[in-house]
């Protein structure tokens, strides 16, 4: 009965519907037992900024599944980043430890733009974002941002906004 409301809510977009139905799934309630099954209804839970959704989803991600997720650090350091923008206090652990840093670069250097999706349509805001939030990186986890990533923001910016090519460069 309760999966059948949860599943309702679900199909009509409601977040907590899709954690509640991805938590029947996965822990058998109601329904067969199937983690595939349930990090989809996660993953809709989270995209709409659920945290519970994301903080379960960067566990599974980071521990793997009953050995049918797979562990997938990239994955967890992308629910990480987004718990952190909230002020998840584990997802700032994570994200500190010196251990996953070079992981934490690596999912930046691939995955910076979607992280500001204002980029395709306001480029010169967007840019002046990614500057602060990478400085904020920097900052928070004492390591350096991948060169490759400063030089594409840099190649967007001399087209866009010439003066924050000093403001990008400063101690480099």
């Amino acid at each position: 009965m309760a999966y059948y409301w949860y599943k309702t809510a679900a199909d009509q977009g409601h977040d907590c519907g899709q954690y509640n139905v991805g938590f029947m799934w996965h822990n058998g309630h109601g329904v067969q037992k199937n983690p595939k099954v349930a990090v989809e209804w996660y993953k809709k839970a989270a995209d709409q900024g659920y945290l519970s959704a994301q903080r379960l989803l960067a566990n599974i991600y980071f521990k793997g599944e009953d050995k049918i997720i797979p562990m997938d650090h990239l994955q967890a350091t992308h629910y990480y980043l987004l718990l952190s923008e909230k002020d998840d206090e584990n997802a700032r652990k994570f994200l500190t430890n010196s251990s996953y840093t070079g992981i934490v670069n690596t999912y930046l250097s691939q995955n910076w733009e979607a992280f500001f999706p204002k980029f395709k349509t306001d480029t010169k805001n967007a840019i002046y974002e990614i500057i602060l939030v990478l400085k904020e990186v920097e900052t928070m986890m004492d390591v350096k941002v991948p060169v490759e990533l400063w030089w594409l923001v840099c190649e967007e910016v001399v087209h866009v906004w010439p003066t924050a090519a000093y403001f990008l460069t400063e101690k480099r």
